[in-house]
Formats: C-alpha cells, sequence, structure tokens
C-alpha cells in the first residue's frame, strides 16, 4: 500500500533547483529533513545507509518534442537497520 504524504511538481530555474538540491542534500547530511507544504509538515529522519535509484526517461508522443526525465529517488526501511555482511 502506498500513502503519499506531501507531493510536488512547479517549474523552476535550473539555478533554483541546484539551489534546492544543495539545500536538502545538507539536511540529509544531519539526518533530518524536514518538509512544509500549506498546513502539511513532514520530518524524515534519515539511516546513515540508504538506497539511491537514478532513472533517465524519454517520453515520445506523436506530434510532440520528446521529453526527458530524470528522477532521483531515496529509498530506505524505518526503524530497519541495514547491516552489513562480516567475516568471521
Amino acid at each position: 500500500m502506498e500513502n503519499v504524504i506531501l507531493k510536488s511538481e512547479e517549474k523552476k530555474t535550473r539555478s533554483e533547483i541546484v539551489n534546492f538540491l544543495q539545500e536538502i542534500a545538507l539536511k540529509i547530511d544531519t539526518g533530518v529533513v524536514k518538509l512544509v507544504q500549506g498546513e502539511e509538515r513532514v520530518e524524515l529522519v534519515i539511516p546513515e545507509s540508504l538506497t539511491l535509484e537514478l532513472k533517465v526517461e524519454e517520453k515520445i508522443k506523436q506530434g510532440n518534442p520528446k521529453k526527458m526525465q530524470l528522477e532521483i529517488e531515496l529509498e530506505w526501511y524505518e526503524g530497519k537497520k541495514q547491516e552489513s555482511i562480516q567475516l568471521v
């Protein structure tokens, strides 16, 4: 089951996007990301180990220019510590 807590899609300049990504990267580095959208507030606790997924898509519709899409996704399980394999 998927529950969308916050979603945003808005046009920004490349410079504005760079600033946002730099700011969120600093927040991820601290381990806590706080997001606010209207009355909605979300605080994410980011673990040391998580999964980074990058995806590039091209969408082609006849009669329209090709649309490119870059998705950056971070995934983790709450409360589950990922342990690395150890040799004994």
